[in-house]
């Protein structure tokens, strides 16, 4: 069994999160991706869920040809209510610890530390 490839993400916590991520060499095309936040590994409940779509709350894939060769693009997107509606931890002004999975087709193939960045700004 392959393992997924580990990352930690840094995100603002009052700015829409935006992530693009490239696979060069692979043609993801018909395949379902989806992108979850959690607590912690074990949690069952998910703080973000993110399906494969279009619009502010999704994980667009896009493919294309490059010198001859397949490059699949993953972007990963939050709103910026979306990023605001994860519970802040405690004490307030801290920076939250959770755990992301980007999975296609039910599998993960990224996962990491998903670290919410308190800001001063809240504009």
């Amino acid at each position: 069994m392959r393992e997924p490839a580990n990352y930690e993400i840094r995100a603002s916590r009052h700015q829409p999160l935006l992530l693009q991520v490239g696979f060069p060499g692979v043609d993801f095309t018909g395949q379902d991706f989806s992108f979850q936040v959690r607590e912690n590994k074990e949690s069952a409940a998910t703080l973000i869920d993110l399906p494969k779509g279009a619009g502010a709350n999704a994980v667009v894939v896009a493919v294309a040809q490059v010198d001859g060769n397949a490059y699949t693009t993953i972007t990963i997107q939050a709103s910026k209510a979306t990023m605001e509606a994860i519970p802040a931890p405690a004490p307030i002004g801290s920076d939250g610890n959770f755990y992301y999975g980007l999975k296609m087709s039910g599998f993960d193939i990224m996962t990491g530390g998903f670290i919410l960045l308190a800001a001063a700004n809240h504009a």
